[in-house]
């Protein structure tokens, strides 16, 4: 039911706007961006074995949730309940995963300290990059229901990938990447 009012409310004109206030639709992102990569961590963890070390982590986990969005939904309301699950991934799931991970599954061959710097350059740059787009899609065909989803999806859908090209083009995944991209662009070139 939730699901068909949304999709009810995206073919009005400017319901974005006012359905849902703008730092709860950036808390709403950091809680999505944050899923992805304890997505990544989990398929890392469940591939090596280590189950047996994070035991806690999920009791850990829960107790901050229920902790931080008690005290805070009285201030913020539902913005305090997705800080509340913010700060659950954040102290559970990327303090504790990385480091076991980098513990058991690699021995230590790798610094876990690389690990967290790579993690927040990326975050900062998604950060930016959602502030522009969002910044970008709020005069950018504003009011069209689906049309402006549409448009603000493949806005969205440019400019994440294109800043990590730019930004990492001199890291080994980035070096990939823009060698994929020239071979895309030659291939579509030759059709």
């Amino acid at each position: 039911n939730d699901m068909l009012n949304f999709f009810g409310l995206a073919t009005m004109p400017d319901s974005f706007a006012t359905f849902l206030p703008w730092f709860v639709s950036v808390l709403i992102g950091i809680e999505l961006v944050l899923a992805g990569i304890k997505l990544n961590l989990g398929q890392i963890r469940s591939v090596s074995g280590v189950y047996r070390q994070m035991w806690y982590r999920p009791v850990f986990g829960v107790i901050i949730n229920l902790v931080v969005s008690i005290v805070t939904v009285r201030f913020w309301g539902i913005a305090g309940v997705l800080v509340g699950t913010i700060c659950a991934a954040v102290f559970s799931n990327f303090l504790f995963d990385p480091v076991l991970i980098h513990k058991y599954t690699f021995q230590n061959s790798h610094p876990v300290t690389e690990y967290y710097k790579n993690s927040i350059c990326y975050f900062v740059l998604l950060l930016v990059v959602g502030a522009f787009d969002m910044w970008l899609c709020s005069f950018f065909f504003v009011g069209y229901g689906w049309v402006s989803v549409a448009v603000h999806t493949i806005i969205c859908a440019i400019s994440v990938p294109a800043a990590f090209l730019i930004v990492f083009n001199k890291k080994p995944a980035g070096r990939y990447w823009m060698t994929k991209v020239k071979q895309l662009t030659v291939a579509v070139k030759k059709h």
